[in-house]
């Protein structure tokens, strides 16, 4: 499979998904939840989902389930890191909206994790 085609599934499933665990942050956040606490709750819902839908659809893999599993549980880890820190960190240093820094951040992981997906999780041997 190309890379375009990957990558064209890859922002179908994120755009849907990023979509709904959004505006589920901005309803939580709304209803009185801390921004921490309701990017942790959409974030473990999103990672979830993107484990089974990319791993089938998006990068078809065939490879062992547990292997897959443990290398995209890092991957989201790392990336929980980075958004945890820039939600705690930069709209209380630069007076930034919360809801910008996370739609920002956001967009940043969509990078990096099609990258990680490619060349970590789910290449071929």
């Amino acid at each position: 499979m190309t890379v375009l085609r990957q990558f064209s599934r890859y922002v179908t499933i994120g755009v849907v998904t990023n979509g709904l665990l959004y505006g589920a942050y901005l309803l939580l956040t709304a209803t009185g939840a801390a921004p921490e606490v309701a990017m942790t709750v959409t974030y473990l819902t999103g990672v979830a989902l993107s484990f089974h839908l990319n791993r089938r659809w998006t990068f078809e893999s065939g490879l062992p389930y547990l292997h897959t599993l443990i290398r995209f549980i890092a991957l989201y880890a790392s990336g929980y890191a980075l958004n945890y820190a820039g939600l705690a960190l930069l709209p209380d240093r630069l007076g930034l909206p919360h809801q910008l820094v996370q739609i920002a951040i956001m967009g940043g992981l969509v990078v990096y994790f099609f990258a990680m997906f490619r060349v970590w999780v789910f290449r071929s041997p």
